[in-house]
């Protein structure tokens, strides 16, 4: 069996109230990435996760609020805190699915 994280829970046993999605998933093209280096001093509360300075890059959560405060994590003082990358991945799942009928029926599919 494969290990996964023990969050990790998609299974029907531990869901209820399910729906269909409905979310405009288009907004993802609204995300802009952004290369940037994590602030080491301890008031940020962040710390490199590399141990360097070298660039990173991903999304800002404050940008990702205006268009998906859905797949955010809050903080406290529920401001804006992270980024739920595994959520963005089911957005961007759909709107593949969705180029991918527009392909099938341009070409003839």
């Amino acid at each position: 069996t494969t290990a996964f994280a023990a969050d990790a829970t998609s299974s029907l046993r531990y869901k209820e109230n399910i729906t269909f999605l409905n979310i405009d998933t288009a907004k993802i093209f609204n995300l802009v990435p952004k290369s940037f280096t994590w602030k080491k001093n301890m008031e940020s509360k962040i710390l490199d996760p590399k141990g360097s300075d070298r660039p990173s890059f991903g999304y800002i959560a404050e940008e990702v609020e205006e268009f998906l405060p859905e797949i955010l994590g809050y903080d406290e003082e529920n401001k804006p805190k992270q980024l739920d990358y595994k959520l963005l991945s089911v957005l961007l799942l759909e709107e593949v699915k969705k180029l991918k009928a527009r392909v099938d029926l341009l070409e003839g599919g």
